[in-house]
Formats: C-alpha cells, structure tokens, sequence
C-alpha cells in the first residue's frame, strides 16, 4: 500500500510553510488523492471539517483556520465546497 504524493508537497509546502500548514495540506493528500477510488483513479477532493483536521493534524480550531487560510492562498489548496451547518450539515471539500 503506497500513497503517491506530489514531490511539490516536499521540495515547496514542507521546505517553506510552518508545520500547521504542512499537516493540514498532507492531511487532505492523504484524504484525497491518498486513496483510490473505483477502477484504479484517484480521488481529487476530501470532505473534511475543521473539527476532523484538528483531530487528524493534532492541531487546534484556530490553528487548523489559519492554515487552511495560508494553504488555500498560497495555491496549496483549493476549496470546492464551502460546506453547511444549518439543516442538511456536510463538512467543506478540499482539492
């Protein structure tokens, strides 16, 4: 079982970006393209919430806005969907 990350994760986010934003981008590559979906491709997009990738990434709430902030600016990330809290909830998707 491998995970086949982009080489730009290491030479550019883990070279250059504070450990928050290096945990919050390499969670949502291991929740997205991280692992296969039917027939052998990739998915491109994670739901996560803020509270999952404060668990996942050992950070806290506010630690986790702002790097997704820095993420999502720097061209890291891209959000798809910004999610819902009222009535149907779903957590945000990330690419």
């Amino acid at each position: 079982h491998r995970t086949y990350v982009p080489n730009q994760l290491f030479t550019v986010v883990v070279a250059r970006e504070p450990l928050a934003v290096v945990r919050v981008v390499g969670a949502i590559v291991r929740h997205s393209i991280g692992f296969e979906a039917e027939h052998g491709y990739r998915r491109t997009e994670a739901a996560l919430s803020s509270r999952a990738l404060a668990r996942l990434t050992k950070l806290s709430l506010r630690q986790v806005t702002r790097a997704l902030a820095a993420a999502i600016a720097a061209g890291y990330l891209r959000q798809v969907d910004g999610g819902q809290f009222g009535g149907q909830v779903r957590s945000a998707r990330y690419a």
